[in-house]
């Protein structure tokens, strides 16, 4: 999203690579190799303003929503990282700079799912502390207040966090970080908290929660009290190029029938590389299709979202996390972005219904 908020790219991933593979009962350690790219917990200092940016960021969110509405795209899922609003934890002031991002796309009627409260420690304010479960949610509890009463006009569906049933894999990766996220209680203190806060500032607004679901191990019922929707993320071929199946989606039917709420898949794609690992386009193409096909034949599902728009420069671990977009890196479209396309537009046609969900801006820039 920084692109579209005319702010500097952030740093890159800075870690030693931990090489894994999941398992039966979790992840495990396989390899290492040392990576020097950045450091995900000190993000770059956004205090500044940037007026060349700005300038850019206008034409490409033009851009971005001409686009969008070609391709008959409903809603757009994107972090509100907690940093664009609040570059440092002392500041005592907040500021907005995704407004452009939202009028525009609120113009051609595109819909907005933002993220609020996304605990990545790339979205977090400098001087934060990832070791205070306090101290983190009272600052986190002030600044998505804020957040949600200025755009409450104007986005009509809150995601709370990210994946809570994954945060344990997310501290494996690097993109976590601190005790907080091991600490007993503190997840059901956050999704409450922000819960609340979304239903006091904007009650008519619809709070979602999304869930790993590629192990079909959660407790889905327990998450149903903090929201009004459930998305489920999948990616079958994170691990593997081949074969391409999305017969997991039916999973849907069981959550639905646990949960008594819509249900979305809120994150799917397939990489278009390394081609090293046997990733390639072609096949990116092939996953968008049979995944928009199997969502929409699919009764207990309400929407699918495609991971990602684009990619960017920014670098992130593993290296398959860097070809999730439909767009190359210069904005030229995939195949894959011309296959989801096609399929939005001949389901339309046909007089489907269904929420046609992109993640495009927003996940694919605010890495």
């Amino acid at each position: 999203m920084w692109r579209y908020a005319g702010l500097p790219q952030p740093t890159n991933i800075d870690r030693k690579q931990v090489a894994s593979k999941w398992v039966e009962g979790g992840w495990r350690e396989i390899s290492h190799r040392n990576v020097t790219l950045g450091n995900p917990a000190v993000p770059r200092d956004y205090d500044r303003e940037f007026p060349e940016l700005r300038k850019s960021a206008s034409e490409a969110v033009s851009n971005l929503a001409k686009d969008l509405e070609m391709a008959n795209i409903d809603y757009v899922r994107c972090w509100f990282q907690w940093n664009f609003f609040q570059p440092n934890i002392s500041s005592a002031s907040y500021r907005f700079p995704l407004d452009d991002f939202v009028s525009k796309l609120k113009s051609k009627n595109i819909e907005i799912v933002a993220v609020l409260g996304n605990g990545y420690s790339r979205f977090l304010p400098v001087g934060i502390d990832e070791n205070d479960p306090v101290g983190y949610l009272r600052s986190l509890a002030k600044a998505s207040r804020e957040i949600v009463t200025h755009y409450s006009n104007s986005i009509g569906v809150w995601q709370i966090e990210n994946e809570p049933n994954w945060w344990f894999a997310h501290a494996a990766s690097g993109w976590r970080r601190g005790k907080i996220w091991q600490t007993q209680g503190f997840q059901d203190s956050v999704l409450q908290t922000l819960h609340n806060i979304v239903g006091e500032e904007s009650p008519s607004s619809t709070i979602a929660i999304n869930l790993e679901a590629d192990r079909k191990r959660t407790a889905w019922k327990s998450y149903s009290k903090y929201c009004d929707v459930i998305g489920i993320d999948f990616y079958p071929n994170y691990m593997k190029p081949l074969p391409i199946d999305v017969t997991g989606f039916a999973l849907a039917a069981d959550v639905k029938t646990q949960v008594s709420l819509p249900v979305f898949i809120t994150e799917t794609g397939y990489p278009s590389g390394p081609k090293l690992e046997g990733y390639n386009e072609d096949n990116q193409a092939l996953y968008a299709t049979e995944a928009s096909q199997q969502a929409l034949s699919l009764d207990a599902l309400n929407g699918i979202s495609i991971w990602r728009y684009s990619d960017s420069g920014w670098k992130s671990s593993p290296m398959q996390e860097n070809y999730f977009g439909m767009k190359r890196k210069d904005g030229s479209p995939n195949p894959a972005w011309n296959s989801y396309a096609e399929t939005i537009r001949t389901s339309k046609s046909a007089g489907y219904s269904k929420q046609a969900m992109a993640t495009g801006a927003a996940t694919s820039v605010s890495n």
